[in-house]
């Protein structure tokens, strides 16, 4: 996919709703990839998918639901249990709904952050728990996910990012993405729900608003630390979930395809890679406002300036920490794109590029993805991944003029709306 080989929206066949908790803006930088995931119930993951999960890192699962709740449902995959990778599965609800007085006071608003306040005053050793687990977990990724992903884990979630030091707003975009993304997940269901019904854009907005004004209520002035603490959690439980939350794990990078430092520069006919420089804030901002941009790609759409200079900031940990690099594209001294290599939702290298118009129709791109695939190939790995959004033919054309083969088609996620995806794949042995 275009400039989003570490995006945080996780693709695992069948899963909808579920996101990594990494690169969020903290103090101190990002959080960490690979870390956190947040998603909904896992059985609607296909055989392969908890491969992928599994191939992702994830070593615990962390369900926040009741045991009434665990249970197939008609329409889930069947899977072979017996072959499924091994995963811990911990569980650890965070509410009780046969608590009359609980579902009273909130039963009309479990499907917003309006009952989180009650239900961290009711049942405080419920949340202690789910955080002692989280500090118990072996090394590895962990999985976090109520039925939907979106309340329950959503207050687990804010709770985690709060720890972090994640800003208010970007907690709250995040909510927001997991509203978006279970009303998308019901349009596509045949039989209606009852406890929820797919909105259009105009009735979402509505809902969306007084949701995240909830959420903002709330964690405005909520000491996360302190409530736990005097929920009992110890002072090194804390600090083990807060150093996974903002430390890159050391399983990511021993998952890493290659080992070495990313080059600062590559240069091929006619395009030469520079690796993004703290002045590359306004060439951010440019891309940002490309109208067809946000059609094709993952990328943010009108950032501003503080917003593209932390995204260049980083750029530059990523960089440093081999997990991603991305480059400046020049033409003749002109910067005229970005371009990059990493990790695609898992261990595979990926290829992504970004393009102002006038550097269009020059070979840039496809001269940008052969030079970044060659140098992942000349470094170890056996194959490289490119990804395009069906119906995107001057991508597809790049693909192929770089070197790269079709090689499936599968279901995706673009901002909470559904996407078919074609897969490329550029192996060692290629020219």
């Amino acid at each position: 996919m275009l400039d989003c080989a570490m995006d945080r929206i996780v693709t695992w066949d069948g899963i909808y709703n579920a996101r990594d908790l990494g690169g969020l803006r903290t103090a101190a930088g990002t959080t960490a990839f690979g870390a956190f995931y947040r998603t909904a119930r896992l059985e609607c993951l296909t055989d392969g998918g908890w491969q992928q999960m599994y191939d992702a890192g994830v070593r615990t699962i962390v369900d926040l639901r009741n045991e009434e709740e665990r249970a197939r449902r008609d329409g889930d995959p069947r899977i072979d249990v017996g072959a499924l990778p091994t995963v811990t599965v911990v569980s650890c609800p965070t509410e009780d709904q046969s608590d009359p007085e609980f579902m009273e006071i909130c039963g009309p608003y479990l499907d917003s952050p309006e009952y989180y306040r009650e239900n961290l005053r009711r049942w405080p050793e419920k949340f202690a728990a789910v955080f002692r687990a989280l500090s118990a977990a072996v090394d590895g990724g962990i999985v976090v996910h109520c039925a939907g992903g979106r309340d329950r884990t959503g207050l687990i979630t804010t709770m985690l990012l709060l720890l972090a030091g994640v800003e208010h707003a970007d907690i709250a975009a995040d909510y927001e993405l997991s509203c978006r993304a279970v009303n998308e997940y019901f349009k596509t269901l045949s039989a209606p729900q009852a406890r929820e019904t797919p909105r259009t854009e105009a009735e979402l907005r509505v809902v969306l608003d007084h949701r995240t004004a909830a959420l903002r209520e709330l964690v405005e002035g909520f000491d996360v630390e302190h409530y736990l603490l005097d929920a009992g959690l110890t002072s090194a439980e804390l600090d083990k979930v807060k150093n996974r939350l903002l430390t890159l794990p050391e399983w990511h990078h021993r998952d890493m395809s290659f080992d070495v430092e990313f080059p600062q520069q590559l240069t091929g006919p006619g395009v030469t890679l520079r690796a993004l420089a703290a002045s590359d804030w306004e060439l951010e901002y440019a891309l940002s406002r490309v109208s067809d941009v946000p059609q094709w790609t993952y990328y943010p759409v009108d950032m501003d300036e503080e917003t593209a200079r932390h995204r260049v900031e980083r750029t530059k940990h990523r960089h440093e920490q081999r997990i991603a690099a991305r480059y400046a594209v020049m033409h003749d001294g002109v910067t005229l794109g970005t371009a990059g290599m990493g990790l695609a939702g898992g261990d595979e290298p990926e290829v992504f590029y970004v393009l102002l118009r006038e550097g269009r129709g020059r070979g840039l791109a496809t001269g940008a993805a052969r030079l970044l695939s060659d140098w992942m190939l000349d470094h170890g790995c056996q194959r490289v991944a490119l990804e395009t959004i069906v119906g995107n033919i001057p991508s597809e054309r790049v693909a192929q003029g770089a070197g790269f083969v079709h090689e499936s088609t599968h279901a995706g996620d673009q901002r909470g709306e559904p996407v078919q995806l074609k897969r490329w794949i550029r192996h060692r042995s290629a020219p």
